[in-house]
C-alpha cells in the first residue's frame, strides 16, 4: 500500500460529509475524529475514533457515497490512501483472501447499518460528553468523601496516595478502573488536582481541595444546560498563566493573596520575553486578578479562574469514550 501525503487538519474541520463520493481510506496518525449524522436537525454522534484507526472502511469495496460525516475534534494528522492504491494492494492478494475480506466487510457494513438506524431512531440518546460528565461527577463525589480520611501529611502539605486508588474508585463508582484513570487524568491535566511524584512510587495528589471539587459539582449541577465554552484567542495565549494561578490557589498556604515575589519568577519561566507587570495587568483586565493595590501582592479572583479551569475539563470530555466505562 503506497503512502500518500499526510493531511494536517485543525480542530473542527470536516474531513468528509454524508453523501460525498468515496475517495479512499484515512488513517488517523494523531488526534481524534467524530463520526456523526444529522437526523431531524439534530447532530447524532455515531462514533469517536483515534490514532491507529481507519476512516471509510464501511464502503471499502462497494465504493458507495459516504454514509456519515467525519469531523476533527482536535488537531489531527491523517494519512490518505487513494482508491487506486487500495485496488493495487488488493489485486496482489490471493483471490480467496480478497473474497474473505469482502465477505467480512459486507457483514460489518450490515451491522453498522443496524447500529446507525437504531441510534438515529432512539430519540433518547444523550451526547457522549454528557455521559462522561456524569461519570466524572461520580468520581468527584468519591474524592470528596475520601480525601478527609485518606490524605496524609507530606513536605508541601497533604497528599492522597494513588496506589490502589483506581480499584477503590472503580468499586465505589461502578466504573472500570482504567476509565477512572482517564477521568482523573482529565482533572489533573486541567490542574484542578495537582499530581506530585515521589521516588519509587506512583504519583500522589497534592493538597486536593474539597471546596474546589464542590465548586465543580455546583458548576455542573445541571449538565443538560451546559455547553463546552471554547477559550478566546487571548485566553489561549495566557492559558499557562491561568493554569499556574489554578495551582497556586489550590496550594495549602494560599490565603486569598499571592506574593509577587513568588508569582513573578514563575511567570518569567512561562513568558521569558514578556514583562511580568504587563502580564499581571492583562490578567486583571480580563477579570482573573483583582485590582492591584500594592506592588507586593496580587489578588486572584478564584471564581473566574476556576470557571476557566472547569471549562477546560468540559473541553476534554469529548475525548473520552463512555461506552468503555462499565
Amino acid at each position: 500500500m503506497k503512502k500518500q501525503d499526510h493531511w494536517h487538519l485543525n480542530a473542527e474541520q470536516i474531513i468528509f460529509q454524508e453523501g460525498d463520493a468515496w475517495d479512499g481510506l484515512y488513517l488517523i496518525k494523531s488526534g481524534h475524529v467524530e463520526i456523526f449524522r444529522v437526523s431531524q436537525k439534530k447532530r447524532v454522534r455515531l462514533g469517536l475514533m483515534g490514532p491507529g484507526e481507519f476512516l471509510g472502511t464501511v464502503t471499502l469495496f462497494s465504493r458507495e457515497p459516504r454514509t456519515a460525516s467525519a469531523q476533527t475534534l482536535d488537531d489531527c494528522v491523517l494519512q490518505h490512501f487513494t482508491a487506486d492504491d487500495l485496488s493495487r494492494s488488493f489485486s496482489q492478494l490471493p483471490p480467496s483472501f480478497a473474497a474473505i475480506f469482502k465477505d467480512i466487510q459486507a457483514r460489518l457494513r450490515h451491522v453498522n447499518h443496524q447500529f446507525v438506524e437504531t441510534t438515529l431512531e432512539s430519540g433518547t440518546h444523550e451526547a457522549a460528553w454528557l455521559v462522561s460528565l456524569r461519570h466524572l461527577r461520580r468520581l468527584v463525589y468519591f474524592l470528596i468523601a475520601l480525601c478527609p480520611h485518606a490524605c496524609v501529611p507530606c513536605g508541601p502539605g497533604r497528599a492522597l496516595k494513588l496506589d490502589g486508588f483506581y480499584d477503590a474508585a472503580a468499586g465505589a463508582t461502578g466504573l472500570r478502573a482504567d476509565y477512572v484513570e482517564k477521568l482523573l487524568a482529565l482533572l489533573t491535566k486541567s490542574h484542578l488536582l495537582v499530581p506530585i511524584s515521589l521516588p519509587g512510587e506512583r504519583p500522589w495528589l497534592l493538597n486536593p481541595s474539597i471546596p474546589y471539587l464542590q465548586a465543580f459539582l455546583e458548576f455542573t449541577a445541571k449538565p443538560n444546560s451546559l455547553e463546552i465554552v471554547k477559550p478566546t484567542v487571548v485566553e489561549q495565549e495566557i492559558a499557562p498563566a491561568l493554569r499556574l494561578l489554578t495551582e497556586l490557589i489550590s496550594s495549602h498556604d494560599f490565603k486569598d493573596l499571592i506574593r509577587c515575589e513568588k508569582l513573578f519568577p514563575l511567570l518569567e519561566k512561562l513568558y521569558p520575553e514578556v514583562a511580568c507587570e504587563s502580564l499581571v495587568n492583562q490578567l486583571a483586565e480580563l477579570g482573573f486578578l483583582g485590582p492591584i493595590k500594592t506592588d507586593a501582592w496580587v489578588v486572584p479572583l478564584c471564581p473566574k479562574v476556576l470557571e476557566f479551569t472547569f471549562n477546560r475539563i468540559l473541553a476534554g470530555l469529548p475525548f473520552l469514550v463512555p461506552q468503555l466505562a462499565l
